[in-house]
């Protein structure tokens, strides 16, 4: 071919390139009913594309499966696949049409067969079908969530923006802190309720080793929901040579107290705790209210977080909240409400190991922590609570 046939076909090779999509080998799918899902895209696939799920049952011409981010759907049954899976061994695989947007782009009807993908990382697979038909695109296959970064030119700074916004802020809460000296009148009236607290439980003033102030509005992470979260330290050994039951009959002091009474200043609630002085303590951002000082002074530092993450974190809670609550008002039989019970509990147990983990390892601004607020800042901590009460009180209700 000659030099400048060549020349014209490189020209318009790129052209071509460059009216074309990029995508990233993983891109995040929000999926209705389901939520936001890491996808891995494969041009080699050319199978269907593959979502997750388990507990298959083909009901008549509807398909019933468990999926990502506890989801449980039942979708209209469009087909039917046989794929090879190996070794000469086969799988069938019931086909449904799935809705979801990748970025700005919205996507409607597109097939997915259904299967276990519990062994992969990625619990959707997408093939090359739907990448050179429907995005029209290229994969660059070092890159990833390329999609969701392109809805506009700005989103990196748009995201740092309302990551910062949402997260964290330029100054300690105005409302208490002037100069990096906490408001008097707030301290006095804080203190006063401290030993007003320990009065109740039987405290003596003179066993306070210090009432402190923790938490967001100590540090530059506040949000309209944060707590003014005050800590009475005391030597629980010097209370009885049993900590554990000092710290189970204060904790249930503090919880009758914090029930019974509704504080807020500056239209942020008061919650009181008791703490042993040897706990350890991870707050980057500690005050002492009784001394007037800071124990630990946080430093101005925008964590470096992506709210996708933290919302896929919370949404896998809220999907299973959500079903727990529907099933909770159908139980059907003792065995159901037993099983309801357990399930209740063992999420409970998830969320608080997820924060303690995640404030161990990251600190306040783990992804586990974040998710946990944004779980408790949508309610959806005090609903889990609730249908958990409800489940205890139908195991004893009768007729």
């Amino acid at each position: 071919m000659p030099v400048g046939n060549k020349f014209l076909t490189m020209i318009n090779f790129t052209q071509y390139i460059a009216e074309k999509n990029v995508v990233g080998l993983i891109e995040f799918f929000n999926i209705d009913g389901i939520g936001k899902v890491a996808a891995k895209l494969d041009s080699g696939n050319g199978a269907y594309n593959v979502l997750h799920g388990e507990d298959i049952q083909e009901q008549g011409d509807k398909v019933f499966f468990r999926t990502v981010n506890g989801r449980t759907l039942l979708r209209p049954k469009v087909g039917e696949i046989t794929i090879n899976v190996g070794a000469g061994n086969t799988e069938h695989r019931p086909v449904v049409e799935l809705d979801f947007t990748i970025g700005d782009q919205e996507f409607l009807k597109v097939p997915f067969s259904i299967g276990n993908r519990s062994s992969n990382l990625y619990k959707i697979l997408v093939g090359k079908d739907f990448i050179q038909n429907d995005l029209d695109a290229f994969i660059d296959v070092g890159a990833e969530n390329i999609a969701s970064k392109n809805i506009t030119a700005d989103i990196n700074e748009s995201l740092k923006a309302l990551l910062e916004g949402k997260f964290y802020n330029d100054t300690l809460h105005e409302r208490f802190w002037k100069n990096d000296k906490f408001d008097e009148e707030v301290r006095d009236a804080l203190v006063e309720l401290a030993e007003i607290v320990s009065e109740g439980a039987d405290i003596p003033l003179d066993m306070i080793q210090d009432i402190q102030l923790t938490g967001s509005m100590s540090n530059y992470n506040y949000t309209e929901y944060s707590d003014l979260d005050v800590h009475i330290l005391l030597d629980f050994k010097d209370l009885n040579p049993d900590e554990d039951l000092v710290r189970k009959a204060l904790d249930g002091k503090r919880f009758v107290w914090n029930m019974r009474h509704d504080i807020k200043i500056g239209g942020h609630d008061v919650e009181v705790y008791f703490q042993d002085v040897d706990d350890p303590h991870t707050a980057s951002g500690l005050y002492s209210l009784k001394h007037n000082k800071w124990i630990t002074e946080p430093t101005h530092n925008p964590p470096q977080v992506d709210e996708r993450d933290v919302t896929a974190k919370a949404d896998q809670f809220k999907g299973r909240i959500d079903d727990l609550e529907a099933s909770a008002n159908k139980v059907n039989s003792a065995e159901e409400l037993t099983e309801l019970q357990d399930a209740a509990q063992s999420l409970r147990d998830k969320l608080s190991t997820m924060r303690k983990d995640s404030l161990a390892q990251d600190g306040e601004f783990g992804i586990g922590n974040l998710a946990f607020k944004e779980l408790r800042n949508s309610e959806y901590i005090g609903r889990l609570i609730d249908v958990a009460t409800k489940l205890f009180d139908d195991q004893y209700t009768t007729d």
